[in-house]
């Protein structure tokens, strides 16, 4: 990993404002900036990214300019995420390859209905 990394995100959804918090959190020194979609800072710099892009699924704008989406960004975040680059290693091996995608698509198309159950106040 080398690099800053963007994360773009959908600040309407209360699980997806929880996991950029944690992810900033944990983020390694200068290896993530995380941006709510639709924000002037993210219109500035990445204007090609749609709104409608980050509501079906964050993106993640590496270094070199290339843009991972959904579930395909979930390596690349967690190498820039203390105690989490393990996570990286293990999703990207050819057994758990396949899980990833599932996972995330599940969680997904429910993400308004887990919000409201795991993060109710």
């Amino acid at each position: 990993m080398t690099g800053k990394a963007v994360l773009i995100y959908d600040g309407d959804c209360p699980l997806c404002r929880r996991a950029a918090a944690w992810a900033e959190q944990r983020a390694l020194p200068d290896a993530l900036t995380i941006l709510h979609c639709g924000s002037v800072d993210q219109l500035r710099a990445y204007p090609d990214i749609l709104q409608e892009q980050c509501e079906d699924a964050p993106q993640l704008v590496l270094p070199d300019g290339s843009v991972l989406e959904g579930n395909a960004l979930l390596p690349s975040l967690f190498d820039r995420l203390h105690t989490w680059r393990w996570l990286a290693r293990a999703m990207r091996a050819p057994g758990l390859a396949w899980l990833a995608p599932l996972v995330y698509r599940t969680l997904i198309i429910n993400k308004r209905t887990l919000a409201v159950l795991v993060y109710r106040k």
